[in-house]
This record gives C-alpha cells, sequence and structure tokens, in this order.
C-alpha cells in the first residue's frame, strides 16, 4: 500500500534529490550560480505544495503531474533554446519537446516527436496498472522515461524527482541517481550502459540495484571499478546513439572539433575564450575557504573578463596572430595588475617574479621518476630566439592544426620562458589557437585536472615530434571532445 507524504517528506526527499545538481554547478558556469541558487530556492518554495496536493494523496502517475512538474523547474517566462540540425527551437517549459532527436546518421529509440504523447501515456499506464510495486518496477519506469525523452530539457532532473518520491511512497529505501550522477559519472553511464546492453535479460533490474546499493555502501567490486574507469568514448557513443570518431585519425578529429559548434561568430569567440579560462583558473579559486570565495567572488569574475578581453583585442581578433608580446601580456593579466610574486624556483628556493617578464634564471621540471631531478629548460639568455622560432613555425599549416597545437605546448613546455605558470599559458595558447581557426577547443586543462599522472607522462615521454609518440595526445585530443560532447547530449537530460 502507498505511504501518504507530508509536505515535510515531500521537501525533504526533494531536497535530498536535487542538491547534488546544485552543489556540484555541473553545466553552470560559475558567473551564473547565483542565478543557479535562486531557481533552486523557487523550485523548492513551489514544488512541495504542488507536490502534495496533485500527487500525495493518488495512487496514480498522471502526465498532468509530470508536465506540471517540470513546468515549475523554471522561472516563469523562461523559453528552453535547444539547437538541432540547423535550428534553433524555443521549448516552453511543461511541454514536450518541438524537435526530433534521431536522424537518419543517428540510430537511437528516443520517441519521435509525435509519439511522445502516446508512448508517455503507454508506459505510465502500464506503471499505474502494477498493483504491489517493487523497486525494480520503479526502476524500469527511470528507464522507459529516459527512453521516451519527453522535454527539450531536465529529463533527469525531472525523472530523478518522481523516482525518489514513488520510492518513498511504496516504503522502498531512495536509489539516489542524480547524486550518482554528479558524484561518480561513469558509474553512471556504466548501469546506463549496462541495462542498454542486457535489458532483455530476465534479473537485470535486481543486478543494477545491486550495483546501485554496493555503489553507495561503497561495495563495488574491483571488476566494476576497472570496467566503469574504461568508459569513455564508445560507451558514450552507443549509450547516448551518437557517432563520436573512435579512431584517433587526425582528419576525424578535425572534423569533429569543427561540429561541436556549428556557428562560430564572434560572440561564441568570446564566450569560448573565458570558459578557456574559467577551466584553468576556477580549479585554483576553489582551493580557497568559502568565506574567501564569497569574499572574492566578484573580483574573480571580474579578473575573468578583464583576461578575455586582453586575449580578444591582442590575439583572437589582432590580424598579426600570436606575438611575444602578446604572451608576455597574458602572463602578465593573469596576475591582474599585480607587480610582484613570490614563487618557488627550481630548487625549491624562493625568488620575486615580475608577472609578464621572462625568467632570469635556469629553471625545469621535476622528473616523475625522481621529484628531485629535474628536466633543464631553455636556458634564459636563449627564450626570446626559442619563442620567435616556435611562432615562425605556426605559419606553416601544411600540417594537421592538432599536431601544431600539441608541439607548440610541449615546445612551449620545454622553453619554459617564465618562473612560474608555464604549464597554465601553455594550456591557454593551445585552446585559443583553435578557437582562432574556428575549431572547438578541447579544454586541455581539464584533462589534465582527470588525468594528472597521464598527463605529466605524456609530455615526458614525447620525442620532439614522432608520429609515435603523438598517437596519445590524439587520444587526449579525442577523448576530451567526447567527454564535451557528452556534457552538451547530458544537458538534454539534466
Amino acid at each position: 500500500m502507498p505511504i501518504l507524504l507530508d509536505r515535510e517528506a515531500i521537501q525533504s526527499t526533494i531536497h535530498k534529490t536535487l542538491a547534488p545538481k546544485l552543489g556540484t554547478g555541473v553545466l553552470t558556469p560559475f558567473w551564473e550560480q547565483d542565478n543557479a541558487r535562486k531557481a533552486f530556492k523557487n523550485a523548492m518554495e513551489l514544488l512541495p505544495d504542488y507536490i502534495y496536493k496533485n500527487y500525495s494523496k493518488s495512487d496514480t502517475l498522471t502526465i498532468g503531474f509530470i508536465q506540471w512538474l517540470h513546468r515549475l523547474l523554471y522561472p516563469e517566462g523562461t523559453k528552453v533554446v535547444i539547437y538541432r540540425d540547423g535550428i534553433y527551437h524555443y521549448n516552453t517549459p511543461g511541454e514536450w519537446r518541438l524537435y526530433n532527436d534521431k536522424t537518419e546518421e543517428d540510430n537511437h529509440p528516443h520517441s519521435e516527436q509525435i509519439n511522445i504523447e502516446s508512448d508517455m501515456i503507454a508506459f505510465t499506464c502500464d506503471y499505474n496498472l502494477i498493483e504491489t510495486k517493487k523497486r525494480t518496477d520503479v526502476l524500469q519506469y527511470y528507464f522507459d522515461f529516459l527512453r521516451v525523452h519527453p522535454f527539450a530539457d531536465s529529463n533527469l532532473t525531472v525523472i530523478s524527482i518522481i523516482h525518489d518520491l514513488e520510492c518513498k511512497k511504496y516504503g522502498f529505501e531512495t536509489m539516489d541517481l542524480l547524486q550518482i550522477r554528479f558524484e561518480d559519472r561513469k558509474f553512471y553511464l556504466y548501469f546506463l550502459y549496462y541495462y542498454e546492453n542486457n535489458k532483455n535479460k530476465m534479473g537485470i533490474l535486481d543486478e543494477i540495484i545491486k550495483l546501485i546499493d554496493d555503489f553507495h555502501n561503497k561495495k563495488l567490486s574491483q571488476k566494476v571499478i576497472d570496467e566503469k574507469d574504461k568508459i569513455i568514448i564508445k560507451t558514450t557513443t552507443e549509450l547516448f546513439w551518437k557517432k563520436i570518431p573512435l579512431v584517433f585519425d587526425q582528419k576525424d578529429i578535425l572534423e569533429f572539433g569543427k561540429k561541436l559548434h556549428p556557428h562560430f561568430e564572434k560572440e561564441w569567440k568570446q564566450y569560448l575564450v573565458r570558459q578557456v579560462m574559467q577551466n584553468i583558473f576556477h580549479p585554483y579559486f576553489l582551493t580557497k575557504s568559502q568565506e574567501v570565495q564569497e569574499k572574492c567572488r566578484g573580483q574573480f569574475e571580474q579578473h575573468m573578463e578583464i583576461l578575455t578581453k586582453y586575449v580578444m583585442d591582442e590575439y583572437i581578433n589582432n590580424p598579426d596572430g600570436l606575438t611575444i608580446e602578446c604572451i608576455r601580456g597574458i602572463h602578465k593579466n593573469i596576475y591582474g595588475g599585480l607587480t610582484k610574486i613570490k614563487v618557488k624556483t627550481t630548487g625549491w628556493e624562493e625568488e620575486y617574479m615580475t608577472p609578464g617578464e621572462f625568467k632570469t634564471k635556469p629553471n625545469g621540471i621535476s622528473r616523475l621518476d625522481n621529484p628531485w631531478t629535474y628536466l633543464f629548460c631553455t636556458p634564459p639568455e636563449k627564450v626570446v630566439e626559442e619563442l620567435q622560432k616556435l611562432l615562425s613555425s605556426l605559419h606553416e599549416w601544411n600540417e594537421n592544426i592538432y599536431k601544431k597545437v600539441i608541439q607548440l605546448f610541449l615546445t612551449f613546455t620545454e622553453i619554459h620562458p617564465f618562473p612560474d605558470d608555464n604549464g597554465k599559458i601553455g594550456m591557454m595558447l593551445a585552446d585559443l589557437i583553435l578557437i582562432k581557426n574556428d575549431i572547438y577547443p578541447f579544454f586541455m586543462s581539464s584533462f589534465k585536472l582527470a588525468n594528472k599522472q597521464r598527463f605529466y607522462e605524456m609530455i615526458q615521454e614525447y620525442s620532439h615530434g614522432s608520429e609515435k609518440d603523438m598517437v596519445p595526445f590524439y587520444a587526449m585530443i579525442a577523448e576530451s571532445y567526447a567527454s564535451l560532447y557528452e556534457q552538451k547530449w547530458m544537458a538534454d537530460f539534466l
């Protein structure tokens, strides 16, 4: 028998469901976090009363309830804008999506737009007819909902609320699937992928519930841990029924990079430059205490705006291309006007660095096999000469652009022109060159953050441009693009 949920139980359930999404800030730019918090507060004020009046006393789920639930997640007057096949679709919250996801190239079973209503009614009626519901029934409804994908946005949020409420109503432990999505994306993809490949297997839902329970109890087997960690390009492709280049072919990667965003107007370049800066510096900002973050949030945002404007003016929109002065200017601007910075030198000695000025003492990179020894870089007196050679080589575009970008980053790392922050500048330049050439950046800094050991191993194993040594870097780019593509695709679920 269903349990009558009071307002307090409903409110606590919704708060627990939605809190992980807000807390991570996933897919919400840093400068829009305040708006996200306001939207969360608004939802927490409206949803409990609506759910109590229209759900708690009912023995069945209704299509109208689901649509209103979606509508209440958005401020009044909001339009959900989705770009598909060269067209912008302006969707109203609470209404079914206005476009088909399926194309001739993509073979995925999301319901066609004209069938959304009938498909939703069909599997919801089947669910309502189950007299004695089990956890497996609630989980099956979750998968059926994602299969139809009825809304233009926030599908995963809506079904997660419904799923947790149904668990509470029928006396089950909530599975907290939205929490899993934000806490461990690879495991979330793993069990969705496992279901898609075994959905006709008897007892598959019980298997997945055990996996979910093991995850929450931190008892995942080593086999599952190893398998979920392997989920990158291929599984993302099969799960979301999209064709992502799996072979690390330079031409395929180039075309894919161009397709990630089909309209590279000036505003999009500025937005992407800002995102590159954000990805590099935001993790360092998050190492500060919550008090410092709140106090310095405005300064951080202003700093990102100043740095973005400098890059747009001095490089992206400058016909002269990348210059030594531009590189020095970027280094100077990342310090926001500070004139002297105390840094640790090679050998862990302290010295004061002037932002924008090249090194005056030899420096190097710690070896992975022995952190107390160094791979010494270009001597200070040779820095300008080596940088000029590097920048001159960028004008020779007869080779694949990704090879040029990787070689720029690695050569810049070997030169190590500044006393500090050479890695940040090198990663930044790699993505900025792609943006300037109308290609979507692959956000090298994000890859480094997620794969730090592997990233440094790739750098130290590189042997000055041999094709064999380039393969791991092409893999890095393809893997990063797959992750970016998945985030754009996952945005339709969240």
